[in-house]
């Protein structure tokens, strides 16, 4: 049996020493999407960080595609997962095309010369972030909704196997966050990727994931399929407010809400 594309075991994860979330265990299989729910600062990208090998392991284990991620070297790496930041600054005001292309980086190198097959995959991940009018124009010309999708693009032409994003959605109209999030679907889906994402909006992991990891302060409050995991009683613990719940009538999936006739902080007065 293959290793998972990314696991944590009995993990610890922190920044600059200190911990914020303990004893994490989960893995993520290919063809799965999978969402990280939970207050802000409350270690959801510093998980992703630490997925990559950019944050130190404070206890516990990670491994990416079985091996400790600080043992791939860059390029190898990159063959492997592709991160999307939640925000990316730019010096210098590069091509959107350009910034696309460096998706390649793993596959041609920074000397080498895009072949077909490279340029077949720029093509397949401009499509499917919808970013064609936007190949002219400066990265830092365009909306923090158009930079989002041009990252999305660049990631998906990278050819990885895992995608990890952090808050893919952000500056993102409604429509145009579940065109992405369709995206992230199909392509895991068709077996291209699979997804680990972190979410500010629960509906949008109830609609797409196939399982959501919830945290609390300190760890992993539940983990399991959206409605295993959406529960009111679960997400008071988590963010700290009261929720209501209802089954969205279109499939069945809880769609939740906080709770505004208890809109204080649970345990408050």
């Amino acid at each position: 049996m293959s290793a998972p594309l990314l696991a944590f075991d009995r993990a610890t994860i922190g920044r600059g020493g200190a911990a914020l979330l303990r004893d994490v265990t989960f893995a993520i299989a290919p063809r799965e999407f999978v969402a990280l729910l939970g207050l802000n600062g409350v270690g959801k990208s510093t998980l992703l960080a630490t997925a990559l090998g950019d944050e130190p392991l404070l206890a516990g284990e990670v491994r990416l595609c079985g091996r400790s991620p600080r043992q791939w070297n860059a390029r190898e790496r990159a063959r492997l997962v592709a991160m999307l930041p939640e925000a990316e600054p730019f010096p210098y005001d590069m091509p959107v095309r350009d910034v696309i292309e460096l998706g390649r980086f793993a596959h041609v190198g920074l000397l080498g010369r895009p072949g077909a097959a490279d340029r077949a995959a720029l093509a397949r991940a401009i499509g499917w972030a919808a970013v064609s009018p936007l190949l002219e124009r400066g990265i830092n010309e365009i909306s923090s909704g158009e930079r989002q999708r041009v990252l999305l693009a660049r990631a998906l032409a990278q050819e990885p196997e895992l995608v990890l994003l952090d808050e893919p959605t952000a500056h993102l109209d409604p429509g145009r966050q579940l065109q992405v999030m369709a995206t992230l679907r199909a392509r895991v889906d068709d077996g291209t990727i699979a997804v680990l994402a972190v979410l500010h909006e629960p509906n949008l992991a109830a609609r797409f994931a196939d399982r959501i990891i919830l945290l609390g302060k300190g760890g992993v409050v539940a983990q399991g399929t959206p409605r295993e995991v959406l529960r009111p009683e679960l997400l008071a613990v988590a963010y700290e407010v009261a929720f209501r719940s209802v089954a969205d009538p279109a499939g069945g999936t809880p769609f939740v809400f906080a709770d505004a006739s208890r809109s204080g902080r649970v345990g408050s007065p």
